[in-house]
């Protein structure tokens, strides 16, 4: 956020104090059904987020069941190194980002199943 205001603040300390009163419901290995295992990926891409006017990429990998299980595998949000001057380009430079990973990531469980 580039100018939070005093209401952003406090919702951002509301929902910080309900991550340390709540520390017993954090994230917790779910286990799943082998036989329906779907690699799901979440990417996103923010374009000139930043106070410098950078912009930020990141995905989301999960793996989940058919009966709505999941987990999440691994995600990442990090500064944009390259510069673009499209919103299209800068997408799609997310999505190759999220792609490349998650083909590791499946190729691994495919291995291992």
């Amino acid at each position: 956020m580039i100018n939070p205001n005093e209401e952003d603040i406090k919702q951002l300390n509301k929902c910080l104090n309900w991550q340390i009163k709540n520390a017993n419901r954090g994230l917790k290995f779910i286990k799943l059904d082998i036989k329906t295992l779907q690699l799901l990926v979440f990417i996103d891409a923010l374009f000139t987020n930043n106070k410098d006017l950078s912009s930020q990429i990141g995905y989301v990998i999960i793996l989940a069941d058919a009966i709505k299980k999941a987990n999440i595998v691994h995600w990442s949000l990090v500064k944009c190194k390259r510069v673009t001057w499209s919103v299209l380009a800068f997408k799609l430079y997310g999505t190759a980002y999220g792609f490349n990973i998650s083909v590791v990531i499946k190729s691994i469980v495919d291995k291992i199943l």
